[in-house]
């Protein structure tokens, strides 16, 4: 039943980020709404679960963006790894650090993104206003991406707890 819920959070992030962000004008450099997701998943949830979900999500993500196939799975598994290995030895689930690790998480997208497009043609030019587009994401990030991520977290507790409760219901 938690994959459901994981199926509909990141269908949700999708639409939003692909169907909703590119009618409102102030949401211009908007950055990947899913990152916020992977972040969770490597904080709050066991290497089981979250790693077949991160690997899912990524192949999503590279078939529907219509870019190199690869690039958001490999985003993605990078940014679960360094969360799953930093919270061995640092405590990560403070929510203070929440802002830090979503905007390392955006500046790993935009790194990745970046080699990929050099590594596939090294006289390419980088666009105008490329900084100015990781940095509005950026401020973006620091600002909605913890708040993304507690959001996940609360809307996943309450679906185990409502769906627990209707189990116990049956049952009883």
């Amino acid at each position: 039943m938690t994959a459901f819920i994981y199926i509909l959070i990141c269908l949700g992030c999708i639409v939003i980020q692909t169907t909703l962000f590119p009618l409102l004008a102030w949401v211009s450099g908007y950055y990947d709404l899913l990152i916020p997701f992977v972040v969770y998943l490597g904080l709050f949830r066991p290497l089981k679960e979250g790693l077949p979900v991160v690997l899912c999500l990524g192949i999503a993500m590279d078939t529907l963006s219509g870019g190199a196939f690869g690039i958001y799975s490999t985003t993605y598994l990078w940014l679960y790894g360094v969360i799953a290995w930093m919270i061995g030895f640092l405590h990560f689930k403070n929510t203070l650090l929440l802002p830090f690790i979503v905007v390392v998480g955006v500046l790993l997208e935009n790194l990745v993104f970046l080699v990929a497009v050099k590594l596939g043609n090294p006289d390419a030019t980088l666009p105008l206003g490329l900084g100015r587009t990781v940095m509005v994401q950026l401020l973006w990030a620091l600002f909605t991406g913890p708040i993304l991520v507690l959001v996940i977290r609360g809307v996943h507790s309450s679906w185990i707890k409502w769906i627990s409760a209707k189990i116990a219901e049956a049952e009883g």
